[in-house]
């Protein structure tokens, strides 16, 4: 497979990932855990909380989901901690916030008993399967796919699980898939009642029939099941079968209805997270217009369609690098409580040592006063460990800004908080400029005393409740509260001015280093409170401001439906 088509192959894999998380109405019913039909250790309030952010996940409010689901997560009772945890992936998993869900996932992974909750233990399957299938992942995807149809699973489960192990096989492009398998799988979930599961299974036979050569078949397909599928009201899986049937309908040498299809998927796909729609869709009108011999719509098209494979190209790779870092996020916390527990029980045997010598020396004059002084030292003691853990958790150790996964859970939360109240928010996401060729000359440690200065100076500019989050190499996001576009770009350019006042020393030379920045705003009064729509506009507004020269601010431009030629 070429790399041209191997991009597109997994943007189109990672868009049928993205629609697995859509709504799947009252059939897809989580099961009932094991053991907390009356929870003995939580109050029901907590578990009819549980309950309601599920019924936002599957309403397809994942913003709502998210913040309910944050303090439930958190939650001392073991099962409901669990339970929340995993549903919390799998709301990550639809809204593509990757790196977040592998940290968490991972975290869940290394816990011991969880499987001992056979429900509990199918849905962890589930969305690790979703998980690693969006971040291209396929062989870890398969392996949890494969558990879940392991045994005598119910018709659900060999829906879903059928679905992701079809999915891991086409993206892997390695292993074989046999026809008659969609069949197989659409029928389970025409059984279990999951239509959206069946309409992405009929969907992706249909791709793996027009890649196969059989277009007409293919074509065929989708129009047989066109209406069943516009009538389950998702945009998303309207987007994929629109971008779909263009695509097929181009290679049969029908470039006018192509067309049709092709801006059907556009108007669709506008308010998506996930690109694939758009891009393929692009990619059929450029063609169609040098097929039909207009040659300026063509250079128009082909414009818009370069913007699209940036983009998505972007997409694919912060998706395999979420993979990584959430891996390594995981590690950092799994070590940090390995430390934790591990100085606790070192402080606990001093402790003991210590009272049991006091005990055999002066057990009759040991005053009480002391007992009681000894436990609320060790108390503290443990408190401050506790607090290093968390620290370790929320803050990246090079520039000490809030990592990525912490200040995703923090804006999500500020984000719904300012839309109850009706009240501005603005996104800032900055790029230092030429990083990598800075590295090349000075050496990354040299780079790693740039990145620590800047994480000083962003420090100091933040507001009093916001932080700086370090989303990764050299990108840095905030969340600017109470700020409309104007003083989200006012702030930008503060920033953008102290850090192109520092100087750094080289590592080893001494040399004086400078670096400069790039911004992109976006504000919620033109892009509206979903995180994920204002960091896709400051990112491309950070992408117009790099292409204008760089060291500059840029304001976010949400283009009308009219200039997508909509109207």
């Amino acid at each position: 497979m070429n790399p041209a088509r191997a991009m597109a192959h997994h943007a189109w894999l990672l868009g049928l990932v993205l629609l697995a998380g859509a709504p799947q109405g009252a059939a897809a019913a989580w099961p009932a855990p094991v053991g907390t039909a009356s929870p003995a250790s939580a109050a029901k309030a907590d578990w009819a909380a549980l309950d309601e952010a599920r019924a936002w996940m599957e309403s397809g409010d994942f913003d709502e989901a998210l913040a309910r689901l944050g303090p439930l997560a958190e939650a001392e009772d073991p099962a409901l901690r669990r339970h929340a945890g995993v549903a919390l992936v799998m709301v990550q998993a639809a809204t593509r916030d990757l790196e977040a869900g592998h940290a968490r996932l991972h975290a869940l992974m290394a816990e011991e008993g969880l499987r001992d909750d056979p429900a509990l233990a199918r849905e962890l399957d589930l969305a690790a399967a979703r998980l690693y299938n969006a971040s291209g992942q396929f062989d870890l995807a398969l392996r949890h796919a494969h558990a879940l149809l392991e045994g005598r699973p119910n018709a659900a489960d060999r829906c879903r699980g059928g679905l992701e192990s079809l999915l891991a096989r086409l993206g892997g492009d390695t292993l074989p898939v046999n026809g008659s398998e969609f069949q197989t799988t659409a029928s389970a979930c025409d059984l279990a009642g999951l239509p959206r599961e069946a309409a992405r299974t009929r969907l992706a036979r249909a791709r793996w029939q027009r890649q196969s050569g059989s277009v007409a078949e293919a074509e065929a397909e989708l129009r047989r099941w066109l209406p069943d599928m516009l009538a389950l009201n998702d945009a998303g899986l309207a987007a994929e079968l629109r971008a779909e049937q263009a695509e097929a309908l181009l290679a049969l040498g029908r470039p006018a209805e192509a067309r049709r299809s092709a801006w059907a998927a556009l108007a669709d796909s506008a308010s998506l997270p996930s690109g694939h729609a758009l891009l393929a869709a692009r990619r059929v009108l450029y063609q169609a217009a040098l097929a039909e011999g207009d040659a300026r719509d063509a250079a128009r098209q082909l414009q818009a369609l370069i913007a699209a494979e940036h983009a998505y190209a972007s997409e694919a790779h912060a998706a395999q690098m979420a993979y990584q870092t959430g891996r390594h996020e995981a590690l950092l916390r799994q070590q940090a409580q390995a430390l934790l527990e591990a100085e606790t029980e070192t402080a606990a045997l001093e402790a003991a040592e210590a009272g049991s010598r006091a005990l055999r020396n002066r057990l009759l004059l040991l005053p009480a006063g002391l007992v009681g002084a000894g436990l609320l030292l060790y108390a503290a003691q443990h408190r401050r460990h506790r607090r290093r853990y968390q620290q370790l958790a929320r803050h990246d150790a090079l520039t000490g800004l809030w990592t990525r996964s912490h200040f995703i859970e923090t804006a999500n939360h500020a984000l719904t908080r300012h839309q109850r109240e009706s009240r501005p928010m603005a996104l800032l996401l900055l790029d230092l400029d030429h990083f990598s060729r800075l590295n090349a000359t000075h050496g990354h440690l040299s780079g790693d005393r740039v990145l620590t200065a800047v994480g000083e100076a962003l420090r100091t500019l933040a507001p009093a409740g916001s932080g700086f989050g370090r989303m990764g190499g050299e990108e840095f996001a905030l969340l600017l509260p109470h700020a409309d576009l104007d003083e989200g770009l006012g702030f930008a350019e503060r920033c953008r001015e102290a850090i192109a006042a520092l100087r750094v020393p080289a590592y080893e030379s001494g040399e004086t280093i400078t670096v400069t920045a790039s911004f992109g705003v976006a504000s919620t009064a033109t892009v509206g409170y979903r995180l994920r729509d204002l960091l896709s506009n400051a990112d491309a507004a950070l992408y117009r401001a790099k292409s204008a020269g760089r060291n500059r601010v840029a304001a976010a431009i949400v283009a009308p439906v009219q200039d997508l030629g909509l109207a």
